[in-house]
């Protein structure tokens, strides 16, 4: 009786103090791009790990990059060195008296293009953009068909591309002028964001840069019968770019955003300029050489930012500094003195802008 107690005794013990169940650790491979595994406690029904990965989303919903694509219309004028291709008035003594007769410039249409990508662990923005912009005008001026007053000389069109000495007035001219551009922008920046509607953006990279610029007059009558000055002038180059924008947020998705930048461009000049009078060459000159050109870039715009679209429109100015636009022949000396026109050309007016970030 004494052993069948203690048999029971023994077995109720070990029914009350079970041995501890010892569950071991269990890690998951490394994500891709991460150096450690992400540890997960087994611990609880609802299965939910104990640390995210950085981004703050799941394992199953990971997102590599954000992609961003922009498209902008330009509409643009040029702004530099008139297009001086005549004087109008009359030769009472020494020289001219009149006005000087220019190529406009009016608005022509542009575009621009981007595809880019933001990198979720550093948040680095890589960026390749494509300019295009272009833009012809045309002038013409004649001479008055009126007889003028006795004692008044009569009044003339007066050509200032035509070599000095043997055409020196017509009865009519014309002119073409067209300026063209193409710009190529690889970009690394960041954004920052300084309050809840206030961020800044900085970035860095490089600019590659063409410019077209043509000239071609027509002169008519008096002098000559005909009389075409071609002149044409090529940039190629490449640089450094640098700029920023700030963001500024006024209620909901409403903004004002302004931009710029500055880039220095080192690049080949490549110009001629010939002259055919009566069918007959009267002067045919080339010029190259190698030089700097520092560019600017402003801009300010109203956006509105809905879902991932990030949309503006604003106003754009762009300048080029230092640009060969020319040549001018100084004297009716052989061979005559040849001097370069040197100097700014820019474009400003209205940019609309659409951004997707997906």
């Amino acid at each position: 009786m004494a052993f069948l107690c203690m048999i029971i005794c023994t077995g109720m013990a070990h029914a009350q103090s079970p041995e501890p169940l010892v569950v071991p650790d269990i890690t998951l491979p490394p994500r891709a791009g991460s150096s450690s595994p992400l540890p997960v406690s087994t611990a609880g029904d609802s299965g939910t790990p104990e640390e995210l990965p950085p981004d703050g989303t799941t394992r199953g919903h990971y997102k590599a990059k954000t992609w961003i694509f922009e498209g902008e219309y330009l509409l643009l004028a040029t702004r530099g060195l008139p297009q001086t291709y005549a004087i109008s008035g009359t030769v009472p003594q020494l020289g001219p008296v009149g006005g000087t007769q220019t190529v406009p410039s009016g608005y022509e249409n542009g575009f621009r293009a981007g595809i880019g990508w933001i990198s979720p662990n550093s948040g680095i923005e890589t960026l390749f953009r494509y300019t295009y912009y272009s833009n012809k005008s045309d002038a013409f001026s004649s001479s008055p068909t009126t007889n003028p007053p006795p004692l008044i000389p009569p009044a003339n069109i007066y050509p200032t591309l035509t070599v000095p000495g043997l055409v020196t007035a017509v009865n009519a001219a014309s002119a073409t002028s067209t300026v063209a551009f193409n710009l190529g922008d690889i970009e690394l920046g960041k954004t920052a964001d300084i309050t809840e509607s206030f961020a800044l953006r900085g970035f860095a990279g490089a600019r590659f840069a063409n410019m077209n610029q043509s000239l071609m007059a027509t002169y008519t009558g008096g002098d000559v019968d005909t009389d075409t000055v071609n002149r044409k002038i090529t940039f190629n180059g490449g640089g450094l770019r640098l700029g920023g924008s700030a963001d500024y947020t006024i209620a909901g998705g409403w903004g004002i955003r302004l931009n710029g930048s500055a880039s220095l461009i080192t690049g080949a000049f490549a110009g001629s300029q010939t002259e055919v009078a009566n069918n007959a060459y009267i002067l045919s000159i080339s010029d190259k050489y190698i030089g700097l050109v520092p560019m600017a870039d402003l801009g300010l715009a109203l956006r509105y930012r809905t879902g991932g679209w990030n949309l503006s429109i604003g106003y754009e100015f762009q300048n080029w500094f230092n640009m060969l636009q020319g040549f001018n022949i100084a004297d009716d000396t052989n061979p005559a003195k040849l001097i370069r026109d040197i100097g700014n050309i820019g474009f400003d007016g209205m940019a609309v802008r659409a951004e997707y970030v997906w």
